[in-house]
C-alpha cells in the first residue's frame, strides 16, 4: 500500500496474519525490517520507495511468520542493475539459513546467487543440476568469429546465433555450433550461452545424456 509507512504496512499485515499480542508483533515487525535493511526508512511512505526496495519490504512481509521455504517469482524485473545486485545479495544472505526457489528469466541472476537451478521450456524439464555443470553442456560449441560485411551476410542465416555485434574491423558474432566455419575460435561458455543450447538443442542433450 503505497500511501501507507513501510512499518504501519508490516504492522498491518502482521494484525490481519493473527500476531494479536502487541508487544511481540512490534518486535517481530523490528525484526523484518531490519533483516531487509529497511528499519531506517521504517517511517518513510512506501510510494516513495524505489523498486528494489519495495521489493525487500515484500521480502519482510514474507519474513513475518519465520518460513523455511521462500519462493520468489522475476524478483529483479524492472530493477536497475544496482537494485539488482542488491536484491541477488539479500537472497544470498537469507539462503544460509532458508531454501531460496527463485523463478527468471534473467540468467544473470541465476548465475550470481544460485548453487543449483532447473532449465524449463514449454513446461518440459531440460536440465537440472548446478550452474558450473550446466555451463559445461557447452563447452566446445560456443564459437566467436570477426567477418567482414559481405561474409557476415553470406552466413547470418546460417549460424545459430547468440550475439553480434559491429567493430572497427567488421563484425563479430558468437554463436553455437558442432561444426564451426574457419575464421570461428572457441570461448568459454557463459549460463546464458548454456541456457540458449538447451533451448535450441535440448533433444540433442537429451538423446547424448541418456546414451
Amino acid at each position: 500500500y503505497l500511501h501507507m509507512s513501510a512499518y504501519n504496512y508490516l504492522e498491518y499485515r502482521a494484525l490481519l496474519e493473527g500476531f494479536k499480542d502487541g508487544v511481540a508483533r512490534r518486535k517481530r515487525v523490528q525484526e523484518c525490517l531490519e533483516q531487509v535493511n529497511l528499519w531506517d526508512r521504517r517511517d518513510d511512505l512506501i510510494g516513495s520507495f524505489s523498486g528494489g526496495m519495495k521489493q525487500r519490504v515484500g521480502i519482510a512481509q514474507t519474513l513475518l511468520h519465520l518460513p523455511q521455504i521462500i519462493v520468489v517469482d522475476e524478483p529483479t524485473a524492472g530493477l536497475d542493475p544496482l537494485e539488482r545486485i542488491r536484491f541477488r545479495n539479500l537472497l544470498a544472505r537469507f539462503s544460509q539459513e532458508k531454501i531460496i526457489i527463485f523463478s527468471t528469466h534473467i540468467v544473470e541472476d541465476i548465475s550470481g546467487s544460485c548453487n543449483r537451478l532447473a532449465v524449463l521450456n514449454h513446461g518440459k524439464l531440460l536440465y537440472t543440476g548446478t550452474p558450473i555443470e550446466m555451463r559445461d553442456l557447452a563447452r566446445d560449441k560456443v564459437w566467436e568469429a570477426l567477418l567482414p560485411d559481405p561474409r557476415f551476410e553470406a552466413l547470418e542465416r546460417d549460424l545459430d546465433m547468440i550475439t553480434h555485434v559491429r567493430v572497427p574491423d567488421g563484425i563479430r558474432v558468437r554463436f553455437l555450433a558442432t561444426d564451426p566455419i574457419p575464421e570461428a575460435r572457441a570461448v568459454a561458455p557463459t549460463l546464458e550461452d548454456a541456457y540458449l543450447y538447451l533451448l535450441r538443442h535440448g533433444d540433442e542433450y537429451k538423446q547424448s545424456n541418456m546414451a
